[in-house]
């Protein structure tokens, strides 16, 4: 009820000017109402990670371009690391035909990497068979967040200690080492500022028959991932497929000629790709199911 929360988020700024949440949610809703102007003027009093990037998308969204361009140069030294503000520049520069100058991860696509890692486990369908079992008793939930026809896990499934999760974790471990000798001569601060110390967040997830998931990046990650345990055995065309796009959210598009790639999974597959791609995956009609680990490193 955006509108309806404006009076008491400027009551609740009466009492406290400097309320951060308060100017983040008012910024919300104002965008939310197409207020944009008002909105960039919460967003930079509220001047959290994501209300940078809100101020960027607001900007392009009023056609101004000039505008935009001085911010994003703020933004590469004043915030060089923000996973929202380089997907953003990303796409507005496919839009606008400008030059990418966020410094984080300036083509996404050329970071995108497959490996299929089915050898590491043997043999692998015990080993998948067990890690299925293991992760259905966890507590899983029905259509969270951008899951549809499926149910994805809760918590951070790296942090149980079975023997099954420890051997996938060092195995992805392994193979994110990979990815880094891989590209480490590129300039982006995606691989040359890669964080000293990091997690791995995990979750698992099911899809059912027309199950998919929605466009998508994950701001609080750096890199992001996905195992592949089980495909439905009957697929027809680019079905169960994933989808990576500059496009995402609700970014308004000027330009219909945006970069894609796609990529059909099969079982025993790892792919990394940067956390800034948006990325989603095809339904697919078959009554099999699809199980995935989705997972990300988190920098500490």
């Amino acid at each position: 009820k955006f509108k309806e929360a404006i009076p008491n988020l400027l009551l609740a700024l009466k009492i406290d000017p400097n309320y951060k949440e308060a100017h983040n949610c008012l910024a919300i809703s104002y965008k939310k109402l197409g207020k944009f102007e008002e909105a960039i003027t919460h967003y930079k009093k509220a001047n959290t990670s994501e209300s940078r990037a809100q101020i960027l998308q607001c900007l392009y969204v009023l056609k101004k371009t000039n505008e935009y361009s001085k911010y994003l140069s703020k933004l590469c030294q004043d915030d060089p690391k923000n996973i929202k503000a380089a997907s953003i520049s990303a796409f507005v520069s496919n839009q606008l035909n400008l030059k990418n100058i966020y410094p984080f991860c300036k083509n996404p696509f050329d970071f995108v990497f497959s490996k299929n890692i089915k050898s590491s486990f043997i043999p692998f369908e015990k080993f998948i068979k067990s890690l299925i079992i293991q992760c259905n008793n966890l507590t899983i939930v029905w259509e969270p967040r951008t899951t549809k026809f499926g149910y994805q896990s809760i918590g951070n499934l790296f942090r149980l200690q079975s023997p099954i999760i420890l051997n996938l974790k060092k195995i992805i471990l392994e193979a994110i080492n990979e990815y880094r000798i891989a590209y480490k001569t590129k300039p982006d601060g995606f691989i040359s500022q890669w964080p000293n110390k990091f997690y791995l967040f995990g979750c698992y997830n099911k899809l059912l028959k027309k199950g998919y998931q929605k466009s998508h990046i994950h701001p609080g990650g750096w890199l992001s991932g996905c195992f592949y345990l089980k495909m439905p055995k009957i697929l027809k065309k680019d079905e169960a497929a994933i989808n990576f796009s500059l496009h995402g959210y609700d970014y308004p598009i000027v330009n219909s000629d945006i970069p894609s790639y796609q990529y059909s999974p099969v079982e025993g597959d790892l792919i990394l790709f940067p956390s800034s791609l948006f990325h989603k995956t095809l339904p697919f009609s078959s009554n099999d199911e699809r199980h995935v680990v989705a997972f990300d490193i988190i920098p500490e």
